[in-house]
């Protein structure tokens, strides 16, 4: 009876073992598999926290990116619309100067400054390398007689000595719209392209009727 006694315990712990490694492993499983699902679930909940940052860092750089060429094209704008108005209230002043009105032009000098500048870019002349070309020289020489009137040779002439106190300063203002053909807007061909810019600059510079009409001015 003892030994029956003994074995009845025997086999009763052997089979209580097995029932706990049946369900710890069973449980230990399920558990593994369930932290498996949650830390999977835990990784798409991160990677599309992630994206969703990416996407909304990216559209805020093409927001900033865009709000920036739009303020650099406004600033080009008002830069643009600010030489126009100096250019504007220059032209204005020399409408009511005696001495322009007295020429009987006839239109406002706006008008009329656009009409100048026109003929001298459909007419520019040869900046360089006249060297023996005797016509060529001659033309140079003769370039404003022929691209403008007598008349507006006249204007100029008058504005050259009766604005010679503040012709610096307006000269100076005149520059920047001369040279804004590349980043204002041109209207009717104006301002002039920097080609025909150059080339009357080179002109001046170089040639012999371009030298001849800088001499004959004063220096100052």
């Amino acid at each position: 009876r003892r030994n029956k006694g003994l074995l009845l315990v025997a086999i009763a712990l052997i089979i209580g073992g097995l029932l706990v490694f049946y369900f710890s492993y069973y449980y230990g499983k399920e558990g593994e598999k369930q932290a498996t699902v949650e830390n999977a679930d835990m990784d798409r909940e991160e990677r599309a926290q992630e994206e969703q940052a990416v996407t909304a860092e990216k559209k805020a750089e093409e927001v900033s990116g865009e709000q920036g060429v739009e303020g650099q094209a406004t600033d080009v704008e008002d830069e643009c619309r600010r030489m126009e108005k100096e250019l504007m209230g220059f032209l204005t002043y020399l409408d009511k100067k005696d001495y322009i009105r007295e020429l009987g032009i006839g239109e406002d000098m706006h008008t009329h400054f656009k009409k100048i500048l026109r003929r001298l870019s459909l007419n520019p002349p040869t900046p360089a390398g006249e060297g023996l070309k005797i016509d060529t020289i001659i033309k140079n020489i003769y370039h404003f007689y022929r691209a403008l009137s007598l008349q507006d040779l006249k204007l100029i002439r008058l504005i050259l000595q009766n604005e010679a106190d503040t012709l610096e300063m307006n000269l100076a203002a005149l520059y920047p719209w001369l040279m804004s053909a590349d980043r204002c807007s041109q209207k009717d061909g104006l301002p002039p392209s920097l080609d025909t810019i150059y080339r009357y600059a080179g002109f001046l510079a170089n040639s012999i009727g371009g030298r001849a009409y800088l001499f004959r001015r004063e220096t100052r």
